[in-house]
Order: structure tokens, then C-alpha cells, then sequence
């Protein structure tokens, strides 16, 4: 029997048999399945900070940095029992990359003296016996499963990796969330009760603006009058590029805002509001488009 392929032999079944067990595909899925679990513990646990930080804004705290909800009294309690099972978690995970790396150490070893046994194999030549044929698939079979152990650290979502990776950006992210939550929702400045009149007239004088400078454009087309029609369809396309905050403050408010405004006392005015501050983008929108396209088809046919 080839030399190499006795070493690789006494490596595989004597050497490091212990550790191929110790580090197998079913170790690693083990270790895996744990650290999920106190993931999920640690979600439950965050749970609770939350709901705390949410009862003691309810109840009138008036602070708006996350330690002064933190170093609360209500919030003590929870927010031990968190870090307790963040750093848990994050224990795990340093554990669990300390299997990976010493998987690695195991399988660049195995595969060097695999590389050793083959490279001894060609010299010999012919073809290998029964015996070494089964040692090598043994020794290559041990390769497959330390490697898929060395990789399943790898393959772990990154929100598993990163959660509370830097504690003060995690603390800011739960007390946001949590006040959030409780916080109503204000409506955009054009649709508050304050802003909705003067919303509305201005809604009048640029629609009736719009039209003004649309029909001018058009007519002035008809004339052959490309350049008057080009300083009319650019005054259009600065007022249309005005209205598109509103359009986009509508558009928000219309998707994210719903309970809130079939909750308000003057829902079908700010309905009304909404569709008025969209249909007039839309409109300004498409009269630019046909313009524009019509500017120049004319310009086109004047060169011709």
C-alpha cells in the first residue's frame, strides 16, 4: 500500500476521528438550531422592552432620548432581561464561529494529506486495490461532511449575525420602533386642519394657472409659434415641479394614513383634498408630456 495513503488512513480513522464527531454537519445543525432558539428568545424578550417603553411613554414621559426611557424604573426590569439574552445570543454566535474556524483548521489538513495520497497514487500507477479505493472514498467522504460542517456558520442570515451587534444602534432602534407605535400619525402639512383652506385655495389658482398655460401652448402650436409655445410649455413643467410634493405628501397619506383618516371628523374633506392635490400633478403630468412631444414633431417638420 502507497505510504502516503497508510498515513492518510491512521489520519482519518485514529488522528482526528474524535474531531471529524465533534465537528460534524450534525454538530453544526445542532449548534444552529440552538442559537435560533435563543434568537427567538431574545425577540420575546425585546418584546417586552418595548411594550415598557410604550407604557411609559403613554404615560406622559416627555423624553425624547433613548436613555431616558431606558434608565426608566418600568424599564429596568425588561431591559436586564434583554441583554441578559442578547448577550446570550451574541455568546453563541462567537462559539459557533469558533467551530467554523477550527473545522477549517481540520479540513485544510484533511485535504492536504489527500492531495499527499493521490499525488503518491500517480507515481505508483495502475489502478488502486479494493483497500485503497476504500480508503480514499472514506478519507474523501470525511472531506464532503467537515467541509458542509465548516460552511453552515457561513450560510446564517445576516440579521442573525448582526442583531445587537452594536448595542447603542440596537437600544436607539427599539425605543424608536416602541414610540412610534404608540405615537399617532400626523397628517402632511397641506391636509392638516390648520393648513387645508389655504391647501385648497392655492389648489384653485394653480389649476386655473395650469390651464392658462397649457391652452397657451397649445394654441400657439397650432400658430406655428414654436418659441412663444416652448416659454409657455417651461413656465407649466416649473409649476407642475412645484405641485410634486403634494402629490407625494397625497400619495403618502392615501397608502400609510387610512385608520387615521376615516378616524378624523373631516375625512371626506381631506378625501376630497387628497384626490384634488393628485389629479392636478397627474393632469400637469401628461399635458407636459403631449406637449412636449407635440413641441417637437413641429420643430421636426419646420427643419424639414
Amino acid at each position: 500500500m502507497s505510504k502516503e495513503v497508510e498515513k492518510l488512513k491512521i489520519h482519518v480513522t485514529k488522528k482526528i476521528k474524535d474531531k471529524l464527531k465533534k465537528y460534524s454537519p450534525a454538530a453544526a445543525e445542532k449548534i444552529k438550531k440552538a442559537l435560533l432558539s435563543n434568537l427567538d428568545d431574545t425577540w420575546a424578550k425585546e418584546d417586552k422592552l418595548q411594550e415598557a417603553v410604550q407604557n411609559i411613554k403613554l404615560g406622559g414621559m416627555a423624553g425624547k432620548k433613548t436613555d431616558d426611557f431606558l434608565k426608566h424604573k418600568d424599564a429596568a426590569g425588561p431591559r436586564k432581561t434583554w441583554e441578559a439574552a442578547l448577550k446570550k445570543h451574541r455568546t453563541g454566535l462567537v462559539e459557533f464561529k469558533k467551530f467554523q474556524d477550527e473545522a477549517t483548521v481540520i479540513r485544510k489538513d484533511l485535504e492536504k494529506q489527500i492531495a499527499l495520497a493521490e499525488k503518491d497514487l500517480k507515481k505508483t500507477g495502475g489502478k488502486p486495490d479494493k483497500t485503497v479505493k476504500k480508503d480514499m472514498d472514506e478519507a474523501r467522504m470525511a472531506l464532503a461532511e467537515i467541509t458542509k460542517a465548516e460552511k453552515t456558520y457561513g450560510a446564517l442570515e445576516g440579521f442573525v449575525v448582526m442583531y445587537g451587534m452594536a448595542l447603542k444602534r440596537t437600544n436607539i432602534a427599539i425605543v424608536k420602533q416602541a414610540i412610534d407605535a404608540v405615537t399617532p400619525k400626523e397628517l402632511p402639512d397641506p391636509l392638516t386642519a390648520k393648513n387645508r383652506a389655504a391647501t385648497e385655495k392655492r389648489l384653485k389658482k394653480d389649476t386655473k394657472s395650469l390651464d392658462g398655460l397649457c391652452d397657451s401652448a397649445w394654441n400657439l402650436l397650432k400658430e406655428g409659434d414654436l418659441k412663444s409655445a416652448k416659454g409657455f410649455i417651461k413656465k407649466a413643467e416649473m409649476l407642475v415641479k412645484r405641485l410634486k410634493p403634494w402629490a407625494k405628501d397625497a400619495k403618502a397619506a392615501s397608502g400609510k394614513m387610512k385608520a387615521e383618516i376615516k378616524a378624523n371628523e373631516d375625512a371626506k374633506a381631506i378625501d376630497a383634498l387628497i384626490k384634488q392635490m393628485t389629479e392636478i400633478y397627474k393632469y400637469g403630468e401628461e399635458q407636459i408630456v403631449e406637449l412636449t412631444k407635440e413641441l417637437k414633431v413641429k420643430e421636426k417638420a419646420k427643419q424639414a
